[in-house]
């Protein structure tokens, strides 16, 4: 029987490709067809959904990324890890993080990546600064005094993703 939804997807899964060491993947082998990816660079870091359109156009994002749901404890001079941008020629984001308590000004930053370097606005200064170690884009608690632990949320909300 034909109703409105046949042909339609309410959910697609689709497994983690996992590129280590990273090569830029996933493969763009079928020009004409639009893709969707679930693309994890290395195991312990977030998975990022995106999808290519035809002829391997510009990968547009098709999530968000978010810490978990559970508020992730981090001791004052520490850092911990939101994504490595190894294989993404190009990423535009924007990054929201507060901690659970409220005890420190929240942030809210832009991030450009241009496939080698980061350019992060406004995240240098504070209580909670996002920062980069190579292509490992970092949030990091600055409290005083040190051990202070900050319980962190965040959201990377991605505007634009490009790969090879």
């Amino acid at each position: 029987m034909l109703t409105i939804n046949n042909g339609k997807h309410n959910v697609v899964t689709t497994p983690a490709f996992v590129d280590t060491p990273p090569t830029g993947l996933p493969p763009t082998t079928i020009a004409n067809e639009p893709r969707f990816y679930a693309f994890q660079v290395t195991a312990p870091l977030t998975v990022l959904q995106y999808s290519r359109g035809p002829s391997n156009a510009v990968a547009t994002p098709v999530t968000s990324l978010h810490s978990t749901a559970a508020a992730i404890p981090v001791l004052s001079t520490n850092s911990i890890n939101v994504l490595d941008f190894t294989g993404l020629s190009e990423a535009i984001a924007d990054v929201y993080v507060y901690d659970a308590a409220f005890t420190a000004i929240p942030k809210y930053v832009n991030v450009y990546w241009n496939g080698t370097t980061f350019n992060i606005q406004g995240g240098a200064t504070g209580q909670i600064q996002v920062l980069s170690t190579g292509n490992v884009l970092q949030i990091k608690n600055n409290t005083n005094p040190p051990g202070a632990t900050l319980n962190i949320f965040w959201s990377l909300k991605l505007i634009r993703v490009q790969v090879p």
